[in-house]
């Protein structure tokens, strides 16, 4: 069985990116993740939301690139929120407790 290809697109609300991201979030695609936060965290923006819904896995380094935009928002004011969130990561996020931490909505609004 074939792993489906990482695969991150941005679509901009009210000057606001909705980061959608598809596949496995692990040690290989995470750089693929952390330049997409580069480009979209600039200086206006402060909150972003993750739409997780299609991530078939996230391991620890996946997780870290999430808790450095989380840190970069938060210190300017902002907020990393997720809208629509797979069972896989809702259920790492649990066990991690980073539903105290970030704004987790498993199902898409």
């Amino acid at each position: 069985m074939s792993v489906p290809p990482f695969e991150v697109s941005v679509i901009w609300e009210d000057s606001a990116p909705i980061v959608h991201l598809r596949g496995e979030l692990d040690y290989g695609t995470a750089p693929v993740l952390h330049d997409t936060f580069k480009e979209v965290i600039k200086d206006d923006v402060k909150h972003v939301t993750l739409d997780l819904s299609e991530v078939t896995f996230i391991d620890s380094e996946g997780v870290k690139i999430l808790l450095r935009a989380y840190k970069a928002l938060q210190a300017r004011g902002g907020t990393l929120s997720i809208d629509g969130c797979s069972q896989f990561a809702a259920n790492v996020f649990d066990v991690l407790g980073m539903n105290k931490y970030l704004d987790i909505n498993v199902h898409r609004k």
